[in-house]
């Protein structure tokens, strides 16, 4: 990915998704359902992100010849692009929903004719300033703990270089596990 270009909002049905970070630099955001927050990491070349499924999220390239490494943890992930949701959702529902101006919100996605996945599309006029949002994110999160070191002799400093600041794993929610029956093997 090239800076600027951004991943589609979008959300998996029926999987959780994994980015690793091969080379480059990249802004990935999830919305958490739960606590209502949006969370947003600046990722660098060994960084992982992860997407619990039906989370919200996207990645932004930050740098030039951005490479990523995405994992599904089921082979043929389902996807709702944001792109689709907004082409479709009628006017006057999203005038009903959110209180916006039918005139206003038929103008705004007028420009989406088809599912996006890599943006901007060609022709997409961009903020007059050239700055992009992402261009703001700290360089490290704070509140953000170096993973624990597995030998606890060692000292902190070395710590931290073996271990950098990564973002917190989400918890679930997972469905739970169905134990399956084989016939040779009994129950697992």
């Amino acid at each position: 990915m090239t800076r600027g270009f951004v991943v589609q909002p979008h959300w998996h049905t029926n999987v959780t998704e994994l980015v690793f970070v091969i080379g480059g630099e990249v802004a990935t955001s999830v919305f958490n359902p739960f606590s209502q927050k949006l969370m947003t990491y600046r990722l660098k070349p060994g960084q992982v992100a992860q997407f619990p499924k039906g989370w919200f999220h996207w990645i932004v390239a930050l740098s030039d010849k951005a490479h990523l490494l995405t994992i599904f943890d089921h082979p043929t992930p389902d996807v709702v692009y944001g792109s689709d949701f907004l082409r479709f959702l009628p006017e006057e529902v999203a005038s009903r929903a959110y209180c916006v101006n039918e005139e206003a919100y038929a103008e705004a996605v007028a420009p989406i004719r088809e599912s996006v996945i890599l943006g901007p599309p060609p022709g997409c006029r961009q903020r007059e300033d050239g700055e992009s949002p992402y261009s703001r994110l700290p360089s490290s999160y704070p509140g953000l703990q170096p993973f624990p070191s597995p030998y606890p002799a060692c000292d902190p400093c070395m710590q931290q270089e073996l271990y950098p600041a990564y973002p917190p794993m989400q918890p679930g929610p997972y469905p739970p596990q169905h134990s399956m029956a084989f016939p040779a093997f009994g129950v697992l």
